[in-house]
């Protein structure tokens, strides 16, 4: 299957668009969600209005943006490893690492407040 060159050229030129307006955007993929559904809102609100026009224009919009999250998701996997993320299995290790370090500091911290809470059991006493 081949997709209609006349479309293709019509989400570029929106793609030029958002990117002299917006710049590079790099959300979330829920920011990008988001953005999308309100795209799409505008479309079926067009459609719903009987206007094909409009219901086109936000469509291209739609799939502009859609292709502008892909850019920011590929962006940041990019990015992963010169943080040390190599794969998925690398991304769970590191959780792993994050939970054991978590959960030591949280044990610290349990353990200062028994502290701090016996001496003001003794200081009390004390009086």
């Amino acid at each position: 299957m081949k997709i209609n060159p006349v479309i293709l050229q019509d989400i570029e030129r929106e793609r030029e668009r958002q990117e002299t307006k917006w710049g590079e955007q790099n959300h979330l993929p829920e920011w990008w969600q988001i953005i999308l559904a309100e795209e799409t809102g505008e479309a079926a609100k067009a459609l719903l209005e009987g206007n094909g026009e409009i219901y086109r224009a936000e469509m291209i919009q739609a799939a502009a943006v859609t292709i502008a999250a892909i850019e920011s998701l590929d962006r940041a996997i990019a990015k992963l490893p010169a943080l040390g993320f190599i794969s998925p299995a690398g991304l769970q290790r590191e959780n792993k690492e994050l939970r054991e370090a978590l959960e030591k500091v949280g044990k610290l911290v349990k353990g200062a407040k028994e502290c701090k809470g016996k001496e003001k059991s003794e200081i009390s006493s004390a009086d």
